[in-house]
């Protein structure tokens, strides 16, 4: 399999991730469950569940400018080109946040600190699943409107 084919694999895991995160923190928190620190085992679950997005998300980046470097060394027209920053941009900045949330939620649950208003909590992931989905677009763009990496004209 092509090195450039892993990118479109691996960005599968963070978006079910995150949209999976916030379901578990929004459902648990009111049922009364505590979502952060090590108060239980919803809150280790969801600890997990951020920091393999986090992961995810890092590989998926990673593998992400690997296809881009292949698209560009293959020769693109300047509007793929323009198109193809625009959504490693967004991959990027939104790869490293959901990172981030991964590393926040291990701390808190490391040091067992919680976050008393779960608001936060669903805001920073309702961010990050429209994050997520504006990167997504971007990159479908790339995909079915000029066939990046999947076709040979371009």
């Amino acid at each position: 399999m092509p090195i450039e084919h892993l990118h479109p694999i691996a960005v599968h895991f963070p978006i079910v991730l995150i949209i999976a995160l916030f379901a578990v923190d929004f459902v648990a928190s009111l049922r009364g469950a505590e979502i952060t620190g090590r108060t239980g085992p919803v809150a280790t679950a969801t600890m997990l569940i951020a920091v393999a997005a986090g992961i995810f998300a890092i590989l998926a980046v990673i593998l992400g400018d690997l296809a881009a470097e292949i698209a560009i060394g293959r020769g693109v027209a300047q509007t793929v080109a323009d198109a193809l920053e625009t959504h490693e941009g967004f991959g990027t900045v939104t790869g490293w946040l959901i990172a981030l949330w991964g590393a926040v939620r291990l701390f808190l649950w490391w040091k067992d600190k919680t976050i008393g208003a779960r608001w936060i909590v669903w805001l920073v992931d309702l961010v990050l699943i429209a994050l997520i989905i504006t990167t997504a677009w971007f990159g479908g763009n790339l995909v079915f409107e000029y066939g990046v990496n999947v076709s040979t004209a371009m």
